[in-house]
């Protein structure tokens, strides 16, 4: 998690209630199933965003964003 290996969210879910505008799904209720810590997420916005650690908690920017290349 640190090191931004394993930083975006696979969030998996039954829609309950949903609704249909052209080519747009409005979903209005959500049964979650699962949630997967992954190396690439389809949803940018779908990654950890705070880490902590024996009580420590690194910044949300000091998390890396593993769409970026790593400085290492």
């Amino acid at each position: 998690m640190r090191s931004g290996a394993l930083a975006g969210l696979s969030i998996g879910y039954r829609a309950v209630a949903a609704r249909r505008r052209g080519s747009v799904r409005e979903l209005a209720a959500l049964d979650p199933v699962e949630v997967n810590l992954v190396a690439a997420t389809m949803q940018p916005a779908a990654r950890v965003h705070l880490v902590t650690e024996h009580g420590t908690v690194c910044a949300p920017d000091m998390v890396p964003d593993p769409r970026r290349p790593r400085a290492d």
